[in-house]
């Protein structure tokens, strides 16, 4: 995302094979913990599960077919972009699951971050 700054809350919804979709329905999230309410998010259609699906495999063939340092590079800038919002998408963690902050931060972001991407790339 070339945005300095990360508003989920303006970005929130479907992204299929790099296009934004829109349903005729949408679910309003709550905070769990304090009522709440959060951002409208559009519910996924038939359609837009099948496409996503089909995107993911077309995806899937042309990531297999990356050199290792090409996959390797990717997923180290895919880690950066993380890191970089990684305040942004712990408040979204925080206010969809009712988390506090620093439950939200440790255990979903810099695991995933640190563990699951850094550890990957080293692994190429």
């Amino acid at each position: 995302m070339n945005q300095e700054t990360l508003d989920l809350k303006k970005t929130a919804g479907q992204i299929v094979d790099n296009a934004p979709r829109v349903g005729d329905t949408t679910y309003h999230g709550i905070d769990p913990s304090t009522g709440t309410p959060l951002w409208d998010v559009p519910v996924a259609r038939q359609n837009d599960v099948d496409d996503a699906v089909a995107a993911a495999n077309g995806a899937f063939k042309k990531w297999s077919s990356l050199p290792q340092q090409e996959r390797s590079r990717l997923m180290k800038d895919l880690a950066a972009c993380l890191e970089k919002h990684k305040d942004a998408l712990t408040d979204v963690l925080h206010k969809e699951s009712g988390k506090p902050v620093n439950l939200a931060h440790s255990a979903r972001i810099t695991v995933l971050i640190f563990f699951c991407f850094l550890f990957f790339v080293r692994l190429l």
